[in-house]
């Protein structure tokens, strides 16, 4: 392994802070929307009074959200460190001595279906019950992650209290990572017994944490409610307690949704699992020693991988850009759910059969088994939204992590490796920021041009003010920034920015002339 050069630190350094700078600015130009109006308005502290009783148990999710829609420059300086943090961690699993792993993981957060980066990335709502578990997750993984030498771990004295936390405060945030958590502590204590004979405090001190952080979370009195279908937020409800008939349709609409937002999604992320798997299939045949049995198999499951990223381009990419956004409801449901079904059992063989690298196969299969872990408690779930599938999607930048790492040791000029992927790195990079830079700085003048008109029409003491709509073009990025009319929302926008209840708040169109004055305020 090529280890770090006086030359290639201030590249390194160059790297993180323009990557740090990047994300800050973005954030900067993202509005507050939907529910951040709720969590930084009187809502919030009404909910926070009440201690969250029947609404969650995602307290400290609560508390951090409404930090962040009360202070922007606390919401960019958190966010943006929630947010680098995920492809730091992710590549300081796959080998904490290789810095190109980074940039590779950071090009993962990059090239995230647009829908889970609005809800995850740009959404301070989005970002606060959903980052911060993964990071968290991530966290114990690397506290626990030199299971997999064949060494007995050494232990910091730290490591114990670390875990407690982590497992404690990894709880209350979002449902399903708590209940991974859970699984993930009593595996690690088998794992550990199994293969070095032995168990840890710090593995015992994660299922403390996560035991005491799950009855935190769960004796809350709304999850009673919904699973008894009584919720009085009424969109949520849960398959549990309720007719045989309710199970089988709230798992047969949640197998598409599932089908769509963990794998269908992920083009790009698609593409690039194939590529690096069909790298490291193509240097193993030309080792030799593969029989013709395990060949067919390798050559048919990445003919899969293959195909299937193919086709999730088509859907997700090809389709955005001809402007049919309904390609998916032509293809038959159970045949989508057979195809990804099929994709998933294509990656599970490729790992079995072309990983030879004992530790590398655990840590990928380990990868690869945790995503189908943290989605299966969403088959039973509404509402099902893209923001649930962030821990899936960080499994697999972990896989994609974890296979070029194994490609870059098996190459001979690991020099010149080094500088031809980090150009490709840098060069994708680029191309992205340009492509984030030119929608959030269109997003960031017209949310400034819309306050001000909207403020100009309050100061003339208008009583029906006009709420011009963002741009089709920004939706993706800012779905929910207008509210409707006459909805619990518009209440809660006018909370939020101070503007009187009496006041009639009328939505208008982005063509409409009021949406051209504030074009032209620009």
């Amino acid at each position: 392994m090529m280890e770090e050069t006086k030359k290639s630190k201030p590249l390194r350094l160059l790297t993180v802070l323009l990557s740090v700078a990047a994300v800050a600015a973005m954030l900067w130009c993202a509005p507050y929307f939907k529910d951040d109006w709720a969590w930084g308005s009187q809502v919030g502290l009404d909910r926070l009074q009440s201690h969250f009783t029947g609404y969650n148990g995602r307290y400290l999710g609560n508390l951090l959200v409404m930090v962040l829609t009360r202070s922007l420059p606390v919401k960019i300086i958190l966010m943006t460190a929630g947010v680098l943090a995920l492809p730091l961690l992710v590549s300081r699993l796959a080998n904490k001595k290789l810095f190109l792993l980074f940039p590779l993981s950071l090009l993962g957060v990059a090239v995230m279906p647009a829908d889970l980066f609005r809800q995850t990335v740009v959404w301070a709502s989005g970002f606060s019950n959903y980052m911060p578990p993964v990071l968290l997750t991530l966290c114990y993984l690397l506290l626990v992650w030199d299971l997999w030498d064949d060494t007995a771990p050494v232990q910091s004295k730290w490591s114990p209290l670390c875990a407690l936390l982590i497992g404690g405060c990894g709880a209350l945030f979002m449902e399903h990572v708590t209940l991974y958590n859970l699984a993930l502590a009593v595996a690690v204590l088998i794992f550990s017994k199994v293969k070095h004979n032995k168990t840890y405090a710090t593995h015992w001190c994660f299922l403390a944490g996560a035991v005491i952080g799950a009855g935190i979370m769960f004796t809350n009195s709304a999850y009673g409610f919904i699973s008894s279908g009584k919720d009085q937020f009424t969109y949520r409800s849960m398959a549990v307690g309720g007719t045989v008939q309710r199970y089988f349709d709230t798992i047969g609409g949640n197998i598409i949704r599932i089908s769509n937002y963990l794998t269908e999604c992920n083009a790009l992320m698609n593409v690039l699992l194939a590529a690096l798997f069909c790298i490291v299939l193509h240097r193993l045949f030309k080792k030799g020693g593969v029989t013709k049995g395990r060949r067919v198999w390798l050559t048919v499951s990445a003919g899969i991988l293959v195909a299937y990223a193919a086709y999730s381009c088509v859907l997700t990419v090809w389709a955005k850009i001809a402007g049919n956004n309904n390609a998916r409801d032509a293809i038959d449901p159970a045949w989508r759910f057979a195809f990804t079904l099929l994709f998933s059992i294509a990656l599970l063989l490729c790992i079995l059969l072309g990983i030879q690298s004992r530790r590398r196969k655990g840590q990928m299969l380990f990868a690869l088994v945790s995503v189908y872990v943290f989605c299966t408690p969403l088959f039973i779930v509404t509402p099902l939204t893209a923001r649930c599938f962030l821990p899936c999607y960080a499994m697999f930048m972990l896989l994609a992590a974890l296979l070029f790492d194994l490609i870059y040791r098996d190459t001979a000029d690991q020099t010149k490796a080094t500088r031809t992927a980090g150009t490709v790195f840098a060069a994708c990079l680029i191309a992205l920021g340009v492509f984030y830079a030119t929608v959030f700085v269109q997003i960031k003048d017209y949310s400034v041009g819309r306050e001000a008109y909207v403020q100009a029409q309050i100061d003339r003491g208008e009583k029906k003010i006009y709420l011009p709509m963002y741009p089709a073009y920004t939706g993706d990025y800012i779905r929910g920034s207008t509210p409707k009319d006459g909805s619990v929302w518009e209440e809660r926008y006018k909370m939020f920015y101070h503007i009187d209840p009496d006041i009639d708040l009328v939505t208008v169109g982005p063509n409409t002339p009021q949406a051209k004055a504030v074009l032209a305020q620009e």
